[in-house]
């Protein structure tokens, strides 16, 4: 996927306008800790290595990524090494709940540089301010990776982005 995602990105800037300038708009993360997994971490890391290495690391690139700069515990991640209590992997099996949790630890995201949280509030600022000065002939590339639903069963393409502690935001609304 991340393989796919650089060839389109090279695509795209190799056959861009001339003239205007190239913007990155990037968005991720889950919609609270336990959504938010150490993948979407480093496929914002793979995005930023791979605007350095197609020549648009000076690039402006806003990114926005679960809690922002907060220093919480918002990232979830397996510990192969752990080792859960006795009585907590009995207490799982009696009740059927996967074991998977109890491997399952938080820390804080690792990632610098960041606008903000990933939120509607961050997003519509965003829009309101740095989109609004976006030129003719400027390009704006929009990375998302995070989680999300299906659409309505009479609206199926209007899909949803989670957003940090935001609930879902519809496709109808990202590009209102």
């Amino acid at each position: 996927m991340n393989r796919f995602i650089a060839s389109m990105l090279l695509l795209a800037l190799a056959d861009g306008a001339q003239g205007g300038s190239d913007h990155f708009l990037t968005i991720g993360g889950g919609g609270s800790p336990r959504n938010n997994q150490l993948s979407l971490e480093r496929n914002v890391i793979y995005f930023r290595h791979t605007l350095a290495d197609c020549g648009e690391g000076d690039a402006p690139n806003d990114v926005y990524f679960a809690c922002g700069n907060e220093k919480i515990r918002d990232l979830q991640y397996q510990d192969p090494k752990a080792e859960p209590p006795k009585a907590n992997v009995l207490l799982a099996r009696v009740f059927d709940r996967g074991e998977d949790e109890l491997y399952q630890k938080y820390r804080p995201h690792e990632l610098p540089d960041l606008q903000g949280p990933a939120n509607r509030k961050s997003l519509n600022n965003w829009f309101a301010t740095t989109g609004a000065r976006l030129a003719d002939g400027d390009r704006l590339f929009i990375y998302f990776t995070g989680h999300g639903g299906g659409g309505a069963r009479q609206t199926p393409r209007n899909t949803t982005m989670d957003l940090w502690l935001d609930g879902g935001m519809t496709v109808k609304e990202f590009v209102g």
